[in-house]
C-alpha cells in the first residue's frame, strides 16, 4: 500500500499545529495524554488506525529545536516529551503515561506509537525542520487588542 501524504496546518492564534494525513472521511478524535500539549489523535471510524495529530503550544515548545538553538536535547511538558536529532532532523513526541508496543505509519514520514490497546502514544516525524518550520515561524505572541478580540 503507497503511503498518504502527509498534510501540515499551522493555526498561529492558538498555535495550534495539526498533522495528518490526506483522509477524507469521518474521523473520531481521542485523547492522547492529559494536561499537556498533545491534545488529540484522530482515527477512520471502524478500523481505529490513527489518521493525524494536533499539537497545542506547537511553536512555544518545538521552536528551540527546530531553528537549531538545541541541536540535540529532551524536553518534556508534564507527560509529553520531546525529542529532536538536529543530525537526522527527527522530532519523537511521546506521552510518558503509556508503553508503546507498535508502530502504524500515518502518512510518508509520519509514524504513530500505540499502546497494546491500539491507543496513539506519540509519533516521530521525520524532516521536521524543513516541514514544521515554514508554518510555526509565523508565530508570535497575541497583543492586549488579540487577546481582546477572542474574550
Amino acid at each position: 500500500m503507497e503511503a498518504r501524504i502527509l498534510e501540515v496546518k499551522y493555526v498561529r492564534e492558538g498555535d495550534l499545529l495539526c498533522l495528518w494525513n490526506d483522509f477524507r472521511g469521518p474521523v473520531k478524535g481521542a485523547d492522547v495524554t492529559t494536561r499537556t500539549v498533545l491534545a488529540a489523535f484522530h482515527s477512520e471510524y471502524g478500523d481505529g488506525k490513527c489518521q493525524g495529530f494536533d499539537l497545542y503550544d506547537a511553536a512555544g515548545m518545538l521552536l528551540p529545536f527546530l531553528r537549531g538553538q538545541l541541536l540535540r536535547g529532551e524536553l518534556c511538558d508534564g507527560e509529553l516529551c520531546a525529542t529532536y536529532s538536529g543530525e537526522t532532523d527527527t522530532l519523537v513526541l511521546l506521552s510518558n503515561r503509556h508503553t508503546v508496543d507498535c508502530d502504524q505509519p500515518v502518512a510518508k514520514g509520519l509514524t504513530a506509537h500505540l499502546t497494546k490497546r491500539g491507543w496513539a502514544s506519540g509519533f516521530t516525524l521525520e524532516r521536521a525542520a524543513e516541514l514544521l518550520l515554514p508554518h510555526l515561524e509565523t508565530w508570535r505572541p497575541l497583543t492586549d487588542e488579540e487577546m481582546a478580540g477572542i474574550q
